[in-house]
């Protein structure tokens, strides 16, 4: 099997992912997670990232990383290499420790940045180490709500900035950390083979056609064929209601839009697509919005015959 793109560029944002190979632990005692914290001192020295979060268990690692100069595979290859090295000489080992290459996500656009500080520093309170974030050492979590600046090569302003503080601002405000990442985040990377990118259907578009030509991206060679089947329903709904895709797209407070609703609901069913991407095909900024729509939708069905005859007609239409 051929190794997946790495899709660089300036600036770029990543969730970077990698685990000990046979599951096993990469982080044997205190001394092993400090040393692992000083080869990322160094990284963000010599190779100019910003890591804005991470978190270290026992058998693996999530940092959350931006690349001004786009070099996200040379750095992760000094990152794995150099801890390697000094695990192996510390504990009189040899031979690989990590799986194989590191896992990255490419991240779209900027409100996804706090749902995955959410989703890293959570990771111990998920796994059972710890019954809150703030209690687990290992984390960027507490980094977040002191003044200090214990690890001055966490780059914390821009996560800072991205949600409401002002520069300069040491910490970030604590009800923003205070719940988990949404369900969209969870469902995300619960998919068996996770996507290489997460945005909004408009972001993976544009590196499709930036980066990848017209391949889909990587790791899910499906992904063209996705796109069209959203396509094809919002065009067999409007078919059906007589409408222009203008009309699926408008949004009036305290009005529903069925046709809008029955769209999102048969996207999310036949697609797999995520509640964010949903939203920016309708222009709907809250992927909130768009699950309120779907379980809607949902008790519609339950109660209503009609609409279930309705949807049924829609779907036996869809050849895909």
């Amino acid at each position: 099997m051929s190794r997946p793109l790495r899709i660089e560029y300036k600036d770029a944002w990543y969730h970077v992912m990698n685990r000990g190979r046979r599951q096993e632990e990469i982080f044997l005692d205190k001394e092993d997670y400090q040393s692992f914290l000083k080869v990322l001192k160094e990284a963000v020295e010599l190779w100019k990232v910003n890591i804005c979060a991470y978190c270290l268990m026992p058998n693996y690692y999530h940092l959350l990383v931006q690349t001004p100069d786009a070099n996200i595979s040379r750095c992760m290859r000094h990152i794995n290499g150099v801890y390697t090295q000094r695990f192996n000489r510390r504990h009189g080992m040899d031979g690989q420790l990590f799986r194989g290459r590191f896992k990255s996500i490419l991240i779209g656009e900027e409100h996804y940045l706090l749902e995955l500080l959410r989703y890293i520093c959570f990771d111990p309170v998920k796994a059972g180490l710890v019954k809150k974030p703030e209690f687990y050492k290992w984390s960027s979590f507490n980094d977040y709500l002191s003044d200090k600046n214990e690890n001055e090569w966490l780059n914390r302003d821009l996560i800072i900035q991205k949600n409401g503080g002002e520069k300069g601002k040491r910490k970030i405000d604590a009800s923003l950390l205070k719940k988990d990442a949404s369900e969209d985040i969870y469902e995300f990377f619960g998919k068996k083979n996770v996507l290489s990118i997460l945005g909004s259907y408009g972001f993976v578009n544009q590196i499709r056609r930036n980066h990848l030509g017209d391949s889909a991206y990587p790791e899910k060679p499906d992904a063209k064929e996705l796109m069209l089947k959203a396509e094809a329903i919002m065009d067999q709904v409007c078919q059906f209601y007589n409408i222009d895709d203008k009309e699926l797209t408008k949004h009036q407070r305290g009005a529903i839009n069925v046709p809008r609703d029955i769209t999102m609901y048969l996207i999310r069913k036949q697609t797999g697509h995520t509640l964010n991407e949903i939203g920016s095909m309708f222009d709907i900024s809250s992927y909130s919005t768009v699950s309120s729509a779907i379980e809607r939708m949902k008790v519609k069905l339950s109660k209503d015959e009609k609409i279930r005859n309705l949807l049924m007609t829609l779907e036996s239409k869809l050849e895909f």
